[in-house]
């Protein structure tokens, strides 16, 4: 995973967790700067009160879904780790073109233009 997840039932807990993940090295705690760049800031604790976010080539291993053999590879890092990035190559009839070499696109924006050019819009 590139995620662990926390919930407390006490601010002891809470402050203890806090304070051994701070000094972890390999990822850091999913601030509240990360909460709003990457728009996970929700009103529920659902998915955990504390999150250590591991850094690009680490894996938190065991995992809720891997407990014996770790995986080859793994998506789930912050934006800037570029080995995360890949690339859509489309052609199409219709003449129009995809800029190859501009900035990172959301996954809606590829969604919008995979239709397209499914003409399932």
């Amino acid at each position: 995973s590139t995620l662990a997840r926390f919930w407390f039932l006490n601010e002891g807990a809470r402050s203890e967790v806090g304070r051994a993940l701070s000094k972890v090295e390999g990822g850091r705690l999913v601030s509240e700067q990360d909460r709003s760049e990457y728009a996970i800031r929700y009103p529920h604790n659902k998915f955990g009160e504390m999150i250590f976010w591991a850094d690009g080539g680490t894996l938190i291993f065991p995992n809720f879904f891997e407990a014996r053999i770790p995986e080859r590879g793994m998506h789930g890092y912050r934006n800037e780790v570029e080995g995360n990035h890949s690339i859509l190559l489309h052609w199409s009839s219709m003449g129009r073109e995809l800029d190859a070499k501009g900035p990172p696109q959301s996954i809606a924006v590829v969604h919008e233009h995979l239709r397209e050019a499914l003409r399932l819009s």
